[in-house]
C-alpha cells in the first residue's frame, strides 16, 4: 500500500460536478444514463485515482451512498448514529455498524500514476423522495479497526475540500405546463459547532455541463435552446405549495445547528429553452458546498 487514493472532483469551481462517478444500465450495453427514471434500477461506477508513482494494491476501501440533494457538508462519520440524510437504507456499498460506515474492499491495483474504475457492491434504484434528483457521492478512506473514513484535508480548516471524496450534485428537472419549478434540496452543517451560511442560486453557463450532456434528454442539443428563468428564488421548505414570484436569489445568515439540516426550494419560471442554476453555500465569504440544476422548459419554435 503506499499514496492516497481519490475521486477526481468537477472542474473548479464547481468541485461537486464530478465526472467520476456515473450510472449505468444494469444489463448489455450497460449504457450511461445522465437522468435516472425513479424506480429503475442501476449500476454506480465509480472512478478511483491515484496520482503518485507507486501502485496502491490493498488497505483502502470505497464508500458509495446517494442523498437527497443536499449543499453543505456530508457527515461522513460519527461516533454515535449520524443525523438525517444519511440513513442505513441508502448505503451502496455497506451498512453503519457502530456509528461508522463500511465499505467496499479495493482489491483491484490501482497503477501509480493511473485509475480504476470500480462498481459500487449494491445497485441502485432512485426513489426521488423529495421530488427531484438524489445526489451521488463517493469517498475513498484507509482501512481501519474501527471502519472510520480517514480523509486528506488541506491544512486545519474542516471545510477545506476532502482530496478523497466526490461529488455528483447535478439534478434534472423539467418546468410544468405553467412554467413554474420547484426544487427541494438541504442545507447541512456537519461540523461540530452550529453556524450561520450563506445560501445563493446563480445562472450558470449550459456549457459548464457539457460532458453530462450527452447522456441526457436532448443531448448537445440542450446548448442551442437556451432559456431565461424569470423570479429566480430561494424559499424556507419544500416549495409545494410556493408563490413563484418575487423571491430573493440570496438568504443570508441562514443558521443551521451542528449535525442537521434545513429543507429550502429553488423556485422560478421558465418560459421556454433551459437553463443552469447554481446553488452554493457559504461560510465567512467562502463557498463550503455547492449543487447544480438542470432546468428544462419547453423547446422555443
Amino acid at each position: 500500500m503506499s499514496g492516497i487514493l481519490y475521486i477526481p472532483p468537477g472542474p473548479a469551481p464547481n468541485w461537486w460536478l464530478s465526472p467520476a462517478i456515473w450510472v449505468t444500465e444494469t444489463t448489455p450495453p450497460y449504457s450511461i444514463v445522465g437522468s435516472p427514471v425513479a424506480g429503475k434500477t442501476y449500476n454506480v461506477q465509480v472512478q478511483v485515482e491515484n496520482p503518485y508513482p507507486e501502485s496502491v494494491s490493498g488497505g483502502w476501501s470505497l464508500l458509495v451512498f446517494w442523498s437527497v440533494p443536499i449543499v453543505g457538508g456530508f457527515p461522513l462519520a460519527y461516533s454515535a448514529s449520524p443525523p438525517s440524510p444519511l440513513q442505513s437504507d441508502n448505503i451502496l456499498n455497506g451498512q453503519l455498524k457502530g456509528g461508522f460506515w463500511e465499505g467496499l474492499p479495493i482489491t483491484q491495483t490501482v497503477p501509480g500514476p493511473g485509475s480504476v474504475t470500480i462498481q459500487a457492491a449494491k445497485s441502485w434504484t432512485p426513489s426521488y423522495e423529495n421530488g427531484g434528483h438524489e445526489c451521488l457521492v463517493a469517498f475513498a478512506y484507509l482501512e481501519q479497526p474501527t471502519g472510520l473514513p480517514l480523509t486528506t484535508v488541506q491544512g486545519n480548516d474542516p471545510w477545506t475540500q476532502v482530496s478523497t471524496v466526490g461529488q455528483h450534485n447535478l439534478g434534472v428537472l423539467a418546468a410544468t405546463h405553467m412554467r413554474h419549478f420547484s426544487y427541494p434540496f438541504r442545507v447541512s452543517n456537519a461540523l461540530a459547532e452550529s453556524h450561520a451560511f450563506d445560501i445563493a442560486a446563480q445562472i450558470a453557463p449550459l456549457s459548464s455541463i457539457a460532458s453530462f450532456l450527452p447522456n441526457l434528454p436532448g443531448g448537445r442539443s440542450i446548448l442551442d435552446q437556451a432559456g431565461k428563468v424569470e423570479h429566480l428564488g430561494l424559499i424556507e421548505g419544500d416549495g409545494k405549495s410556493a408563490d413563484h414570484h418575487g423571491r430573493s436569489a440570496t438568504l443570508a445568515g441562514v443558521h443551521v445547528p451542528r449535525g442537521s439540516h434545513r429543507t429550502f426550494s429553488l423556485v422560478g419560471t421558465l418560459p421556454h429553452g433551459n437553463a443552469l442554476v447554481n446553488i452554493t453555500q457559504s461560510l465567512d465569504g467562502r463557498v463550503v458546498g455547492g449543487l447544480s440544476v438542470l432546468l428544462m422548459g419547453e423547446r422555443k419554435a
